[in-house]
């Protein structure tokens, strides 16, 4: 804990060069640095508030309660690839990784599916079209089905990636 008067010395940047090809896309992660973990938890279309939870991820344990959002969020080490959830009296275990782009179709349906709009990916057109309307209804845009840029963007904000 800091107090009044106490003096936080930051060290300089290190800046680094690494050559790669022009013209293409390139990904960078700092090593040992953690993930961030985010989930929502809803029921019937609220919030599940002060939920105490139980995530495991490999040997790292966190413990806690929603917040007013219904959300979890914490570091967990960088490359694991699953977690238990205990919450609820439930358990779950939760594949870990990373979500197409919301521009995609793919990356659209994982995020319905996530905020309990869609019942699985591969859901049929229809329903998919429904689940958008659903969703822009309860965000206030206009409840059309139809995937714009505004709706891209309140779903990126609502799925918080």
């Amino acid at each position: 804990m800091l107090k009044p008067g106490d003096t936080v010395t930051l060290p300089d940047k290190e800046i680094r060069q690494v050559p790669c090809a022009t013209g293409r896309t390139h990904t960078f992660r700092l090593k040992g640095i953690p993930e961030r973990f985010r989930l929502r938890l809803h029921e019937d279309g609220a919030p599940r508030t002060k939920v105490p939870y139980r995530l495991v991820i490999g040997d790292v344990t966190h413990e806690g309660e929603t917040n007013e959002q219904g959300l979890i969020e914490c570091g967990i080490p960088p490359g694991a690839r699953e977690a238990t959830l205990e919450v609820g009296g439930e358990e779950y275990t939760l594949s870990l990784g990373t979500l197409q782009p919301v521009s995609t179709e793919e990356g659209l349906r994982a995020r319905l599916v996530n905020l309990g709009f869609l019942a699985d990916e591969a859901s049929e057109e229809d329903a998919l079209s429904e689940a958008v309307a659903r969703f822009q209804a309860e965000y206030g845009l206009m409840p059309n089905g139809t995937v714009d840029e505004r709706t891209r963007h309140k779903l990126r904000e609502a799925h918080g990636a």
